[in-house]
C-alpha cells in the first residue's frame, strides 16, 4: 500500500519551493511599491523614474523617492531595488515556441565548431534514445565551423558519414535556418527518396554527381523527409505526445523569462499547435504572454474558421495573426533575388507560395480582421509582398497604417523600396542578429555594393519613417536578447569582431525600443505592454547593467536579476 507520505511530501517540497521562489508575492498586500531603483519607462517621452507602484498586475503610479511619502497608511509591500535597472519586459519579436523548448530539451547542434563536433553531439544523444526512435537536431550551419568537412556537396556536407554511424536508425539533422536539412541514408529510404525522384515545386534535392541525392534537402523538399517523421511522432500514444509537448513548453518559458522576455511573438503555429497551446495554457497556464501567427495556409483552408482572433481571458495566449511564406533563406539560396546569385550564376532563388494564394490568404486577414504576417528575406520578395499588400490596401479601402501588417525578416531590400514600408505602413520585423551571424556569406552571394546600401538595412528603414520589430527568430539562433541589442547597436557577433557596415546601426534607444515598444505596436498590444506606464500591466525585468547607457561590450554580460508578468514574480536569479 502507498503511504500517504509518498504523496503529501513531495506535494510540501513543491509548495515550499514555489513559496521561496515567490516569496515577494505570497501573503502581501496586492500593492508593491519598487523603489530605490533607475526604472526606464521607454514610453515615448523616453522617461525615468526612480519608484514605482504595481497593483492588481497593472502599474499605478511612477515617479521619484517622494512617491512613498505619498502613501500615506496605506498598506502595501516595499521592495528596495537597492540601485539596480528596471526595464520593460522585453518582447521577442520574431521566434518560434515551441521549438525553442525542443532545442533546450533535445538535441542542440547550433553554434559548435566543425561538422566532426556535430556528429559527436549527434552520437552522444542517441546513446539515451530506443533504437526504434527518429533522432532528430537543430541548428547547425558551416558558417559557424573553424574547418568545412573534406567532402562536401555545393558546400553542404553529404549523408555519408551519418550513414555511417546510423545505418539502420532515420536521422534528420536541420539546418539552423531551418530552410534546409540533412537526412542520412536511413531516413531517406524511409521517405522513398531516390534518384529518380523529382524536386518538388519551390524546394530542390541536392545531389551527388551521379543524381543520387547527398541527403540535403531544401524549402519545400524538406516536407518529403519530414512528413515520415511527423507520422511517426504522431503515431505515439497520445498521453506521450502532450507530456512532450507541456514539457517543450514548460522549458521554453522558463529560459525566455530567465532573460527578462515576457512576451514571445511566436511566427506560425498550426491547427494542432494551437489545441496544444490551449490545452497547456487551461491545464497549468502561460507564465509568459504568447502572440501567435496562424499558418496562413491552414488559415485559407477553413481550419481556424470561427476560432481566429482568439485571446485567453488571462491574457496570456493571443492568435491574431497569419504566417506565410514567399521565398526561403539566404544561406541556401532560397532568398528570391532580382538577380542572380554570385556563387550560384542563373539562380535567383525560389517563390515558395503562389502569389495568388499569397493575395488569397491576405484577403482572409482582412476579412477575419487578423495581421497579415509574410516571410519575405530577397529584394524581388520584399518588392513582391509590398505589392501584394498595397494592392489590397487599396482594392479593400484600408488604411495600411492602422493595419500593422508586417514583412517578417526583410533581409535584403532596394533602396527605392525603403520608403515603401513607412509610406503604406508596413512594419519590417527584422532579426538584428542575422546580420551578425550572416555577415560572412552576404557579400559572396549578393555583392558589396547590395550589401552595402540593402542589406539588414535598419538605419534606413527607421529613417524613411518605419518602426522596427526586433526578435532572434530562435531557434534559429539563440533566444538571448542582450546578443541581439549588442548586435543592433554593434552590428557585430562579439567585440573583437568585424562591423558589417556600421553606418546601418541603430542607436542604444533605438535598439531598446526595437525589443519593446515597437515590437509591442507591431502586434497591437502598445496599449498594454512595451513600455512602464500607468494603466499597462506590470510586465518588467530587474537587470544588474544599464542597458542604455553602459559600455556596449557590457551588454553581453548583463545578468536578469528577476522577470515579473502582470506584477507577478514569475523567475529569479
Amino acid at each position: 500500500m502507498v503511504s500517504e507520505w509518498s504523496v503529501l511530501i513531495p506535494l510540501f517540497l513543491l509548495l515550499m519551493g514555489a513559496c521561496m521562489g515567490c516569496s515577494e508575492d505570497i501573503y502581501s498586500p496586492s500593492r508593491t511599491l519598487y523603489h530605490n531603483g533607475t526604472i526606464y519607462s521607454m514610453d515615448d517621452q523616453n522617461q525615468k523614474f526612480t519608484s514605482m507602484l504595481v497593483e492588481d498586475g497593472k502599474i499605478i503610479q511612477l515617479g521619484g523617492e517622494q512617491l512613498k511619502d505619498q502613501l500615506g497608511n496605506e498598506p502595501y509591500q516595499s521592495f528596495d531595488l537597492e540601485g539596480r535597472f528596471v526595464f520593460p519586459g522585453l518582447i521577442e519579436g520574431h521566434g518560434h515556441f515551441l521549438s525553442l523548448g525542443e532545442v533546450v530539451c533535445g538535441l542542440d547542434i547550433s553554434g559548435l565548431n566543425s561538422w566532426e563536433e556535430v556528429l559527436d553531439r549527434t552520437v552522444e544523444f542517441a546513446r539515451e534514445l530506443p533504437d526504434t526512435s527518429w533522432i532528430i537536431g537543430k541548428g547547425w550551419h558551416p558558417n559557424h565551423w573553424v574547418t568545412l568537412p573534406e567532402n562536401t556537396t555545393e558546400g553542404y556536407p553529404n549523408h555519408a558519414e551519418l550513414s555511417r554511424l546510423f545505418p539502420d536508425q532515420p536521422v534528420i539533422l536541420q539546418h539552423s535556418s531551418f530552410h534546409a536539412l540533412l537526412a542520412n541514408k536511413k531516413a531517406l529510404e524511409i521517405a522513398g527518396v531516390t534518384t529518380g525522384t523529382p524536386d518538388p515545386v519551390g524546394g530542390r534535392i541536392i545531389r551527388f554527381e551521379d543524381g543520387s541525392p547527398s541527403g540535403i534537402l531544401e524549402e519545400n523538399a524538406m516536407g518529403l523527409v519530414m512528413d515520415h517523421y511527423w507520422d511517426w511522432k504522431n503515431n505515439r500514444p497520445m498521453e506521450e505526445k502532450i507530456q512532450e509537448q507541456f514539457m517543450f513548453l514548460d522549458s521554453a518559458s522558463r529560459h525566455c523569462l530567465s532573460f527578462g522576455i515576457t512576451t514571445f511573438v511566436d511566427a506560425g503555429i498550426g491547427f494542432r499547435e494551437f489545441q496544444i497551446l490551449q490545452q497547456y495554457q487551461e491545464d497549468q497556464g502561460l507564465n509568459l504572454r504568447l502572440w501567435a501567427m496562424a499558418s496562413g495556409p491552414q488559415l485559407l483552408e477553413g481550419a481556424f474558421d470561427s476560432l481566429v482572433p482568439y485571446q485567453s481571458e488571462n491574457h496570456r495566449l493571443f492568435v491574431q495573426a497569419a504566417k506565410a511564406f514567399v521565398d526561403g533563406a539566404l544561406g541556401s539560396n532560397g532568398a528570391w533575388m532580382l538577380e542572380e546569385y554570385l556563387d550560384q550564376p542563373g539562380w535567383t532563388g525560389q517563390n515558395v507560395t503562389d502569389l495568388e494564394k499569397l493575395e488569397a490568404i491576405g484577403q482572409k486577414c482582412l476579412d477575419l480582421g487578423l495581421q497579415y504576417c509574410v516571410h519575405a528575406i530577397g529584394d524581388r520578395a520584399n518588392r513582391q509582398v509590398l505589392d501584394i499588400f498595397q494592392k489590397l490596401f487599396e482594392k479593400n479601402q484600408q488604411d495600411g497604417q492602422d493595419l500593422r501588417w508586417r514583412i517578417e525578416h526583410a533581409q535584403i531590400v532596394q533602396p527605392t523600396d525603403f520608403g515603401r514600408f513607412g509610406q503604406i505602413g508596413v512594419i519590417p520585423s527584422m532579426q538584428a542578429i542575422h546580420c551578425a551571424s550572416d555577415a560572412p556569406m552576404v557579400i559572396p552571394k549578393i555583392g558589396s555594393t547590395l550589401a552595402r546600401e540593402g542589406a539588414y538595412p535598419w538605419r534606413a528603414l527607421i529613417d524613411h519613417g518605419s518602426v522596427i520589430a526586433n526578435g532572434t527568430d530562435t531557434p534559429v539562433e539563440r533566444v538571448n536578447p542582450f546578443e541581439n541589442l549588442y548586435a543592433s547597436v554593434t552590428r557585430k557577433a562579439s567585440p573583437d569582431g568585424k562591423a558589417f557596415f556600421p553606418e546601418q546601426a541603430m542607436t542604444r534607444g533605438e535598439a531598446m525600443k526595437s525589443l519593446t515598444l515597437w515590437n509591442a505596436f507591431a502586434t497591437k498590444m502598445d496599449p498594454f505592454i512595451g513600455s512602464l506606464e500607468i494603466g499597462k500591466w506590470a510586465d518588467f525585468f530587474i537587470v544588474d547593467t544599464d542597458l542604455l547607457y553602459c559600455d556596449s561590450a557590457k551588454i553581453l554580460e548583463a545578468q536578469v536579476l528577476r522577470t515579473y508578468v502582470d506584477g507577478r514574480m514569475v523567475w529569479s536569479q
